[in-house]
């Protein structure tokens, strides 16, 4: 964003114009996503490829080649290369990212980094004053969060109960009702429910490179409350998965996992289920940018509409405070406090005009 600048150029209307800039669409850098990935594994074998082969050509790491094909990003220049290794076009394999604005905590970082290093410079003569002092500060941007409405929900959960693919099915069909993240979903073991008594506990999470570790913050070690249809959804997906499991002969490990790789038994790449969901909605009326972590907004969203205070939904999404959840959710508080106004008004007057005589 800077780099055609000189030192003296770079002054605080500069630097504003860079950080709201950054903010809107998260920078210069291009970023895609596999279309398919029946599509790429059908490419990668019409060529006999493999990740260790992409790995040595110097395109990418073949870790970071497992988190592409399992959904995660790439920079445009990266999925270019990989659409050359397999002989097609990069249309056919992968599609570009849209603009993603940047946390407003993650620029404040950046400027605070910009700041040091201007600052050296003023230290050393090169320029004459820093002009990250007379910037304006970096206010937080609105939430723009995607949220189905009841019959999109309901849409979208009659589409799920048909998949195929037995896990995937279970994990989108849970983390609807539970408004669990992706981390600590892909991370559960059949130890960790409870479906007697309806709980789930939530200790762990799954990072991007497949290892367990700590959840996100210690708030979000807890026990989310799961209702009856769900438990004994998810105890018919165990006995499922168990009959899966022995007809595969061998080929698939049991490790206990409550939503594994159907393949392998191992833990669910954080990309799949995107996938999943963004074939899954393909051609409907369903929002297009649905995701993953939608269906946490959405979960939210149906608990604060039928009632729930901040606190309620602090304890079941496992926040670190109430007011973040305040922050993030204050325009449906808004709405729901307004209808509670209105039904109010209308128990008392009946629906007739207060000043009727």
């Amino acid at each position: 964003t800077l780099g055609g600048y000189r030192l003296k150029q770079i002054t605080p209307i500069v630097l504003d114009d860079a950080f709201k800039r950054i903010q809107a669409n998260g920078g210069v850098r291009e970023f895609c996503t596999l279309r398919d990935a029946d599509a790429f594994q059908t490419a990668m074998r019409a060529v006999k490829g493999s990740y260790s082969e992409i790995a040595a050509k110097g395109i990418v790491n073949a870790q970071r080649m497992r988190i592409i094909a399992g959904g995660g990003r790439a920079f445009k220049s990266t999925a270019q290369a990989i659409a050359e290794y397999c002989r097609v076009p990069l249309e056919s394999l992968f599609t570009a990212c849209p603009a993603q604005p940047l946390n407003s905590n993650t620029i404040r970082e950046v400027k605070q980094m910009l700041g040091a290093v201007l600052s050296a410079a003023t230290r050393k003569g090169i320029i004459r004053f820093n002009p990250i002092s007379n910037t304006e500060p970096i206010k937080a941007a609105p939430f723009n969060h995607i949220v189905m409405n009841n019959e999109q929900t309901r849409l979208f959960l009659s589409m799920v109960t048909k998949l195929e693919n037995i896990s995937m099915r279970a994990l989108l069909v849970t983390a609807l009702f539970t408004g669990m993240r992706s981390g600590e979903l892909r991370a559960l073991h059949w130890a960790d429910i409870d479906t007697r008594n309806g709980i789930i506990r939530v200790n762990k999470n799954l990072d991007d490179m497949g290892n367990i570790t700590t959840t996100k913050t210690k708030s979000s070690s807890r026990y989310v409350p799961i209702a009856q249809q769900l438990a004994m959804a998810l105890e018919q997906y165990h006995g499922e998965l168990r009959a899966h499991i022995e007809s595969m002969g061998g080929c698939v490990a049991d490790k206990g996992i409550v939503f594994p790789s159907i393949t392998t038994g191992d833990y669910m790449s954080r990309g799949i289920p995107n996938l999943a969901i963004k074939s899954l909605i393909r051609n409907t009326d369903l929002p297009q940018g649905l995701h993953l972590h939608s269906l946490r907004h959405g979960f939210a969203s149906l608990a604060i509409n039928d009632g729930a205070d901040a606190k309620v939904v602090q304890g079941l999404l496992g926040h670190a405070s109430v007011t973040i959840t305040q922050d993030i959710y204050s325009h449906i508080f808004g709405e729901t406090q307004a209808k509670y106004a209105q039904r109010i008004t209308l128990s008392v007057t009946s629906g007739n005009s207060i000043f009727s005589k």
